[in-house]
């Protein structure tokens, strides 16, 4: 395994691997505890710390969604009032992207930047349609381009309320691609931010285990199985590993496809994801792969 140091090269691992152990076993759960105290942070906090702003993301020309009353601190109730699904996606991603942090073992103030960007990783959201984010086919040549301003619309929503750059570029380059053929900008290698690449890998795992309206969910092991395939052309290949070895487990694996929804959701949607996740391994056990 591959460790990173502070501004995200690589470097010989051997300690982090001996900490990944810890990680799992206390980790997870500390992250989850974690999470209430960001949450109640963000809504008490009203007053971002100031810092320069990355000139392509305050280009006045680009549409921007509108700035929510008392900053960060209404954020994370956006999500949740726009749109239940990508709220519990929003806290998924988070509680994805926390473990790996504590593995590479990056400074606090660092990993608290990234872990909120993967909080935050959709917040342009809020400026798209809801009909446009669940639609149950396939999206048109138009529509994909509108989902894509996501990335921009977002980092300038953070952008505008003096988020600290790592946050900003995280959220901004979030769906770029290792190999360079992703979006906005076409980055590749380590000249994507050590965060964004962080969150794409924890998005996919996110993505895959819950399924969307036009595609049931794959199983974790399967999920792992095609961040694996991808590694090297579309994610870090080092960081997938990471990913691996954190949650090496069948068990692992599991939690981390089911656990964001318990103590968030009401019990009639835990049921109905439980559910769906079950009919998901049936289906694909029958030989009917969304993969």
């Amino acid at each position: 395994m591959m460790r990173y140091n502070s501004n995200g090269s690589n470097a010989a691992g051997g300690e982090a691997r001996q900490s990944v152990a810890a990680t799992v076993r206390s980790g997870w759960q500390q992250r989850r505890a974690n999470l209430a105290t960001v949450q109640e942070t963000l809504l008490i906090e009203s007053k971002p710390e100031p810092v320069e702003t990355t000139p392509v993301l305050t280009d006045s020309t680009q549409q921007e969604p509108p700035l929510p009353a008392g900053g960060f601190a209404h954020l994370l109730r956006s999500l949740r009032e726009y749109d239940g699904q990508l709220y519990h996606h929003s806290l998924h991603v988070y509680l994805l992207t926390a473990p790996l942090l504590q593995a590479l073992r990056l400074s606090v103030h660092e990993s608290l930047l990234i872990e909120l960007a993967a909080l935050f990783h959709d917040l342009g959201k809020l400026a798209l349609p809801r009909q446009l984010l669940h639609k149950a086919t396939a999206l048109t040549a138009e529509e994909f381009a509108q989902i894509r301003t996501h990335c921009l619309k977002g980092a300038l929503l953070l952008s505008r309320l003096q988020a600290p750059q790592v946050m900003v570029r995280a959220v901004y380059h979030h769906h770029e691609r290792w190999d360079g053929h992703g979006y906005p900008t076409g980055l590749a290698g380590e000249a994507i931010p050590l965060g964004a690449r962080l969150i794409a890998i924890s998005d996919a795992f996110a993505v895959m285990t819950s399924g969307r309206s036009y595609q049931m969910p794959c199983t974790p092991l399967q999920a792992l199985t095609e961040l694996r395939r991808h590694a090297g052309t579309q994610f870090d290949p080092a960081l997938v590993e990471l990913f691996a070895l954190v949650f090496k487990t069948r068990e692992a694996l599991y939690q981390v496809a089911t656990s964001p929804l318990a103590g968030e959701a009401p019990l009639d949607q835990k049921a109905y994801a439980t559910d769906r996740y079950r009919d998901g391994v049936a289906l694909q056990a029958a030989g009917h792969s969304r993969l």
